[in-house]
């Protein structure tokens, strides 16, 4: 029997009916509608265990990967276990380790990039050699600041119109 995979209502639904998560939802939202207006947006659904968005901008034929929200995991209504659960969305994971030039991994550009984040986000993101610095996750209750979530939608624009111009 082949799995069913998750659609795009089902993730919103399941992430606004837990009640640890539904605090994120309008936030994921937020963020899945500026990605999709950006035509930088992909949903990616695997079977019933596994769904992500993910932003790719296709630039000369080269895809630049910039962030994915991170995966929902739910299980069948049937399993044993966990009837229903859902495993939080619970932050933003930047692509550094597939990011191009002029993003490329441990580049002065990618360096200031973090930077960034981290002032205007107030997180702290490990370097590329450091543990977690090739996929740093920054949590959603950042983004629930209507400033910090400008800021990142800034960052983001910024690092489209720095591809585009290569």
């Amino acid at each position: 029997m082949a799995k069913e995979k998750w659609t795009e209502e089902e993730f919103f639904e399941q992430l606004r009916s837990d009640p640890r998560n539904r605090k994120y939802a309008d936030v994921v939202e937020k963020i899945l509608r500026f990605a999709e207006d950006r035509g930088i947006r992909e949903w990616q659904p695997r079977g019933v265990t596994f769904a992500v968005f993910t932003t790719k901008l296709r630039h000369k034929g080269v895809l630049h990967p910039f962030f994915s929200i991170a995966a929902m995991t739910r299980f069948p209504k049937n399993h044993s276990s966990r009837a229903g659960e859902v495993w939080g969305a619970n932050g933003v994971e930047m692509q550094f380790q597939h990011m191009k030039p002029p993003f490329t991994l441990g580049s002065e550009r990618q360096q200031q990039l973090r930077e960034q984040l981290e002032a205007k986000l107030g997180v702290c993101i490990p370097t590329h050699n450091q543990q977690g610095g090739q996929r740093p996750n920054i949590p959603l209750v950042k983004f629930q600041n209507a400033q910090a979530l400008q800021d990142f939608f800034d960052l983001i624009d910024y690092m489209i119109s720095e591809v585009k111009s290569t």
